[in-house]
């Protein structure tokens, strides 16, 4: 039996590059809000004001964390979300049923 022998062209390289580059960039521009966040939400009021925060945490702060679990409306707000979606899945769901069932039949 023959060995099937399988060259990468010029072209296919290329293409890998650039569709390499492009994912990479598609990554960074995804990730890098993200780690900015993080390091806001670690950083003292000040550096945050004074705009030294970029992406790594300034003066390192617990403040911002205490300050949300103090008053306990984070739960709230789980609570709240958690509802939503199971009740906006549920009633999504049903719909898309009552719709699709007639659209199947002659």
């Amino acid at each position: 039996m023959k060995s099937i022998d399988k060259r990468i062209t010029i072209g296919e390289r290329v293409f890998y590059f650039f569709n390499y580059l492009f994912l990479i960039l598609c990554i960074i521009v995804a990730v890098f809000p993200i780690i900015h966040v993080v390091a806001t939400s670690f950083s003292s009021s000040n550096a945050i004001a004074s705009g030294k925060v970029f992406l790594l945490p300034v003066d390192f702060s617990l403040e911002a964390y205490n300050s949300i679990f103090k008053d306990g409306n984070v739960l709230l707000s789980l609570k709240n979300t958690v509802v939503i979606t199971l009740f906006g899945t549920a009633f999504n769901m049903l719909f898309t049923i009552m719709c699709a069932y007639p659209l199947s039949r002659k």
